[in-house]
């Protein structure tokens, strides 16, 4: 696999809520070669009950297929539906295939079956079964995605830092695909349980410093309660720094157009609107303020300005 003259390949690196909305605006673009990475280390829900019958956690991978998917309209809706135990339909079509034929025929059937883009591919990160730890300041772990994602909020008890209980391995067939691509987009999703795991894999950063690609950090918008209650944008890359990740271009969405009655409904859930601040006391980072997210009702979204400022990025340096 090498690089094309002309034609831009992105890698994609986030949690499967975060990815999948902007894979449905990403897909638009038909010049443009997509490949998407997720963990499987989500423990609640339907994939958390999954897991306990051995099959390894998929909710990220089926959501972001899903969402790339062009089967019709309503089959794809269909597929977000969920049964009385709570599975929804496209991880019960994960399992029906990796019953019988194991993770990577599981992969690309999904794939098949929901008629992705030939252009168009998602990767789990690793086929290791992992769980996520947690250590908070006073000292506590949690241990396992569901209770680091619905401990609530807590401000006065940081998480300080996050690992896995055992070695998670790149899964192979992704590493060219990174190592030959123009453009890295890291988030948006759960800073500490979507984002940051992805780095905890064994030669995971290595594999994204060997790449010559520019890096592209896309800020959330809003804080997750128990996580990053009270981050900045600032907060947020310097989480990622710490990791060993530094970032080329950090896009943040100018959340303070937003009224005050979008922060009251989010005030109710734990909620903040992330502030935009610099990142000037870190030496690379350059900061793109842009009016990147909508609201649908009460939820803010990232829309389609931030994949015209994503490819613009990869489309001036493809022509440099």
């Amino acid at each position: 696999m090498t690089r094309e003259t002309g034609f831009l390949k992105v890698v994609i690196i986030g949690g499967g809520h975060g990815i999948s909305q902007l894979a449905r605006y990403l897909d638009l673009f038909q010049d443009v070669d997509l490949t998407f990475l997720v963990t499987a280390f989500d423990s609640g829900g339907s994939t958390g009950k999954l897991r306990k019958e051995g099959i390894i956690g998929a909710g990220d991978y089926t959501k972001v297929c899903n969402a790339l998917s062009r089967s019709s309209p309503r089959l794809v809706e269909a597929r977000e539906l969920r049964n009385n135990e709570g599975h929804s339909i496209r991880n019960l079509d994960f399992a029906e295939f990796w019953l019988f034929g194991g993770p990577e025929y599981a992969m690309s059937e999904i794939q098949r079956r929901y008629s992705l883009n030939p252009k168009r591919r998602v990767f789990l990160s690793t086929l290791d079964d992992c769980d996520l730890y947690a250590e908070l300041q006073d000292g506590k772990t949690l241990r396992g995605e569901h209770e680091i994602d619905q401990r609530g909020v807590n401000h006065e008890n940081d998480i300080m830092s996050i690992g896995l209980d055992r070695r998670a391995r790149i899964y192979p067939p992704l590493i060219p695909h990174v190592l030959y691509a123009n453009l890295i987009v890291i988030g948006p999703g759960s800073l500490y349980t979507s984002v940051l795991p992805h780095f905890l894999i064994e030669d995971f950063i290595s594999l994204i410093q060997a790449s010559q690609a520019k890096l592209i950090y896309v800020c959330n918008a809003v804080t997750e309660p128990g996580s990053t209650d009270g981050h900045t944008s600032d907060d947020h890359v310097a989480q990622l720094q710490r990791m060993g990740i530094i970032p080329d271009y950090v896009l943040v969405d100018n959340t303070q157009r937003y009224g005050d009655a979008t922060r009251e409904a989010y005030g109710l859930e734990g909620k903040e609107l992330v502030l935009p601040n610099s990142v000037s006391r870190y030496p690379r980072p350059e900061i793109v303020l842009g009016d990147y997210t909508y609201l649908n009702g009460t939820s803010i979204l990232h829309g389609p300005q931030i994949t015209k400022e994503i490819f613009g990025i990869g489309k001036y340096y493809l022509s440099h």
